[in-house]
């Protein structure tokens, strides 16, 4: 069933006597029109997928006069009228064979915007794997760890569209994890104010395993996608490089663990990559690409912990972040 008839006259659609239930929660906030009788169909691929769209008609009571008619969408709503005007008078309820044809049009059109969301997303992908290729050749450039962080830096900041980037690496004698200093912003946490950089010097920092997201990742080696960096009780400040305070925590985070091949079939974790504060994208066509290829009828789980949604009452009135996304947790996965 795709479809619901109000007002059916003396019979329904189906030609029985039970109307079938709407497949929208609520037919009457629909813009439908007209005393006469009215028939929404949802322009959807499936039955189970996004609803694309809407298509409303409403049954007129007024005689017309026939023109010839020369385009395709002429006929086509020519022959949706040709059982109103079989007799002497319009029936007041749509024929089996006028909804039949709407179902025709709407199943085509969803077809049609289908294939074409499709192909969009395979240039996304196709886009997306060009770069990772490129990071990946420049990445096996560098001569030294300094010069891999650096470069890393530079372009996964880009790929993502995040504001900060973060590295933290695994010492296996000290089971630590060694990280560098991200700036000013991490310059005071908790009241702690950091000794003076020395010049030539790089600000080294270590943290147990057993602190904060990043010491998760390395432990369980799974991402962990954060909503909100403030409502998560497992961040650490110092270990995961934030700042709890203010504007800072309502920021959003993507960790991962960074894996290296050191064999065939053999694979050791050498650190941890993080993402922090993923903007708005600034092209609004794929927002609405995102939007119609990946939002579900009913929106799935998301992957992040459950302790990071914020409660109802301290959620803000707009997201300051963009979430991050099923394809860029697949950066992290082989």
């Amino acid at each position: 069933v795709h479809g619901y008839q109000r007002n059916g006259g003396e019979r329904d659609w189906r030609g029985q006597g039970k109307v079938e239930p709407p497949r929208f929660k609520d037919l009457s906030a629909l813009p439908i029109s007209g005393n006469g009788a009215c028939v929404a169909i949802p322009v959807q691929r499936r039955i189970g997928e996004p609803v694309l769209a809407a298509l409303q008609v409403v049954v007129s009571q007024e005689s017309t006069v026939h023109n010839p008619k020369t385009t395709l969408a002429e006929v086509m709503v020519e022959g949706l009228a040709q059982d109103s005007r079989a007799g002497k008078e319009a029936p007041g309820y749509l024929t089996d064979s006028q909804i039949a044809a709407l179902q025709l049009l709407c199943a085509t059109t969803a077809g049609i915007l289908d294939v074409r969301m499709r192909m969009e997303g395979a240039k996304v992908m196709q886009r997306r794997a060009r770069q990772c290729l490129s990071i990946a050749a420049e990445v096996h450039c560098a001569s030294n760890l300094t010069d891999f962080e650096q470069r890393v830096k530079r372009l996964v900041a880009p790929l993502f569209n995040v504001v900060g980037v973060r590295l933290s690496f695994y010492d296996d004698e000290a089971k630590d994890l060694v990280t560098t200093s991200m700036g000013s912003s991490c310059a005071a946490v908790a009241g702690k104010v950091r000794a003076a950089p020395i010049v030539g010097r790089r600000n080294v920092s270590r943290y147990p395993i057993r602190e904060g997201i990043t010491g998760r990742c390395l432990r369980t080696g799974q991402v962990y996608n954060i909503e909100r960096i403030m409502a998560s009780p497992h961040v650490s400040e110092g270990a995961d490089g934030v700042d709890l305070a203010g504007r800072a925590g309502d920021v959003n985070m993507l960790a991962g663990p960074m894996v290296a091949q050191i064999a065939d079939d053999s694979f050791v974790v050498v650190g941890v990559l993080q993402l922090l504060e993923k903007r708005n994208p600034p092209d609004a066509e794929a927002t609405l690409l995102r939007a119609g290829a990946q939002a579900p009828v009913f929106p799935p789980k998301r992957s992040s912990e459950t302790e990071s949604r914020p409660s109802p009452r301290r959620r803000p009135a707009k997201q300051p972040c963009e979430p991050f996304t099923a394809e860029d947790e697949d950066f992290f996965k082989e």
